[in-house]
């Protein structure tokens, strides 16, 4: 059912599939190492910062900021990607300058802004998606 540029039926390579899959890969194993099982690392009176736990062998680190008012955060030194997942729209600050970002809008702050603030506009909680290199990394 899928088709090439051509609009064209396209071959499906069955041998490549079962060579990417692996089938130890099931039980236990995908329970304590596939399904992420989140844990709050910091809190204040309004949010809180939650590690979502990838597999070992991925070299990012997720966490999500859960807040009702605002936030202040810090890069320590890495680049952050970001994604609005919940809520209408935050305003982000950093270095005196400010950026509104809608619902599944993605940005990024770099590692040299030091520290930015995010702000939720509707006073409800939002919840922010971030992304980094893992500090054992590379």
């Amino acid at each position: 059912m899928r088709t090439d540029l051509n609009g064209r039926p396209r071959t499906l390579n069955i041998a490549r599939a079962f060579e990417n899959l692996d089938f130890s890969r099931k039980g236990e194993v995908v329970r304590d190492t596939l399904i992420s099982a989140p844990a709050v690392i910091a809190q204040g009176n309004d949010w809180r910062l939650l590690h979502l736990p990838t597999h070992p062998q991925h070299f990012y680190r997720i966490e999500r900021v859960e807040f009702a008012t605002s936030v202040a955060l810090k890069t320590d030194d890495q680049c952050h990607v970001l994604s609005l997942v919940e809520g209408e729209r935050i305003r982000v600050v950093t270095n005196g300058r400010e950026q509104i970002v809608h619902y599944a809008e993605t940005f990024i702050i770099p590692a040299a802004a030091g520290a930015y603030t995010l702000i939720s506009d509707s006073g409800t909680e939002v919840k922010v998606v971030r992304a980094f290199v893992k500090e054992e990394c590379c």
